[in-house]
C-alpha cells in the first residue's frame, strides 16, 4: 500500500531534520517547516489531501544571494511550478 500524505510529509520532514545544522519551525499551525539558522528554508503542509512542498535556495552560491523558490504540490511532478 502506498503511504498516505501525512506520512510522506513525515518522510520529508525527518530526512531534512537529519541535515546538519537544521531544526524545526512551526510558523503557522498545519506548516511543519525547516530551517538553518532561524531561516526557513524547507516549507511543508497538506492540502485538501495533498502534500505541499516549498523550498528556498541561494542564487548565485553565497548565502547572502537572494532566493528562488520552487512549489510542488500532489503526487507528481508535474504539479511544480
Amino acid at each position: 500500500m502506498p503511504p498516505t500524505a501525512a506520512a510522506r510529509l513525515k518522510q520529508i520532514r525527518d530526512f531534512a531534520l537529519s541535515l546538519p545544522g537544521t531544526q524545526p519551525k512551526s510558523p503557522w499551525p498545519g506548516h511543519d517547516d525547516v530551517a538553518v539558522n532561524d531561516k526557513t528554508f524547507l516549507y511543508l503542509g497538506l492540502h485538501d489531501g495533498e502534500v505541499s512542498v516549498g523550498v528556498n535556495r541561494p542564487s548565485g552560491g553565497g548565502p547572502e544571494s537572494p532566493g528562488r523558490g520552487i512549489v510542488w504540490r500532489g503526487q507528481s511532478a508535474e504539479n511544480a511550478r
